[in-house]
């Protein structure tokens, strides 16, 4: 139903406002999380596969900071916001595909290799400088 909406895609009516455009992107990649945790409750392969990638992610910004009469684009900002704990989530969809779903044959190493990257790039995006900014409210 979501690709039949066209979640999936960048293109649309140049009417969609900035909210309407962040709204769908945060609709389309929890749903991508949503088919990877049904897939390995179910053991099976994911339905949505490679068509996550064709999505920007959404904005790092707080809900406070968008609305739905916002006419100039979202900007994404450094630091903890409300959508860092979604975006860390987001960009683990593709380590979690190839840990769980092992395509290539990859090694343990390379496996290893994998998940530090991955927790190298959300230290330095999301959580790099948490400690100086106030507590989030999760």
């Amino acid at each position: 139903m979501a690709q039949a909406l066209g979640l999936h895609t960048q293109e649309g009516p140049s009417s969609r406002t900035p909210f309407e455009i962040e709204m769908r992107r945060r609709l389309w990649h929890q749903l991508g999380v949503l088919d990877i945790n049904a897939s390995v409750d179910r053991g099976t392969d994911p339905m949505l596969a490679g068509k996550i990638k064709g999505v920007s992610v959404p904005a790092n910004v707080n809900d406070s900071e968008i609305s739905p009469d916002m006419e100039t684009p979202i900007i994404s900002r450094e630091g903890f916001t409300d959508m860092s704990f979604c975006l860390m989530g987001y960009d683990g969809e593709p380590m979690i595909k190839k840990l769980v779903y092992v395509q290539g044959g990859e090694t343990e190493g390379e496996r290893l290799e994998i998940e530090q990257t991955w927790h190298k790039r959300t230290e330095s995006t999301y959580l790099r400088n948490l400690h100086s900014q106030p507590a989030p409210v999760i």
